[in-house]
């Protein structure tokens, strides 16, 4: 009996401590200095620093981060969040999994610049930092030790300041809204995209939707079968997007939608 009742203590005393220690985590000023801490973990890991203005929510289900700024070596900012919310399932970390159920990026801002050698700014601060000295090979080729499950990503009013010759008639994209699901597992990354709308100007293009699948890495990316629709034009693209590591090999297929509709008619009359 009094073993038994001393294991009920210890029980009694280990929930009553998870529940101090969470109760205590909760409160702002330790929630901010884990923010502060993964701001410094994070810009270790890029050719860039990571600023984490404040960090809410609930660190055992949802996060909720304000004020997330990228910028690269020099400074420069390179992107702007007002929000990143985040949901998570942690026991799946029994299984090397973190299952991230939900990415909600809020009011993203982010200028992209492409130099004369065709590398995005964005590449080289996501790109990881390179050691001074070689690691050992079992060490180089282990990326996170766990691997991550992106449920489902949702970006709300994003804009995006672009900076490339290859596009002149496309300096802002504005309205930036869509929905992707995927999984990333060390550097390497494969989206679904279900849905995506965006306003290009000065060219004035309206893209309404958007379906198809996105993968690569930080330096290289790659479209499958990605099919863009404006108002007048069905667009299909493959292949690897200019300004990696690889070299570029992206075809495009343009089909104005009244064409379309005949082949349609047609393969339904045949």
């Amino acid at each position: 009996m009094w073993r038994k009742l001393r294991s009920m203590v210890v029980y009694v005393a280990l929930v009553g401590g998870l529940l101090g220690l969470c109760a205590y985590v909760a409160r702002d000023p330790l929630r901010d200095l884990l923010g502060r801490t993964a701001s410094a973990w994070l810009s270790r890991q890029l050719n860039g620093t990571v600023e984490i203005g404040a960090l809410r929510g609930s660190l055992l289900a949802s996060l909720v981060l304000r004020d997330v700024v990228l910028r690269d070596r020099q400074g420069i900012e390179v992107a702007h969040l007002d929000e990143v919310r985040l949901g998570y399932d942690l026991t799946a970390l029994l299984t090397k999994r973190l299952v991230i159920q939900r990415v909600h990026l809020v009011r993203p801002r982010v200028t992209l610049v492409q130099d004369p050698a065709g590398l995005w700014n964005l590449s080289r601060v996501l790109s990881p930092v390179s050691p001074a000295s070689p690691a050992p090979e079992h060490t180089a080729r282990e990326g996170l030790p766990v691997a991550v499950v992106l449920e489902d990503v949702a970006i709300q009013d994003g804009q995006v300041a672009l900076h490339t010759a290859a596009l002149p008639g496309v300096q802002q994209l504005t309205g930036l809204q869509a929905h992707l699901q995927g999984q990333a597992e060390g550097h390497a990354f494969r989206f679904q995209v279900h849905q995506l709308s965006v306003h290009a100007t000065p060219a004035e293009v309206e893209l309404h939707t958007a379906q198809g699948t996105i993968e690569g890495e930080a330096a290289t990316v790659r479209l499958i079968a990605l099919r863009l629709q404006t108002a007048h034009t069905l667009i299909t693209a493959d292949g690897t997007l200019p300004g990696g590591t690889q070299p570029a090999s992206l075809a495009l297929q343009l089909q104005p939608f009244d064409m379309a509709e005949r082949k349609e008619k047609n393969s339904k009359k045949c």
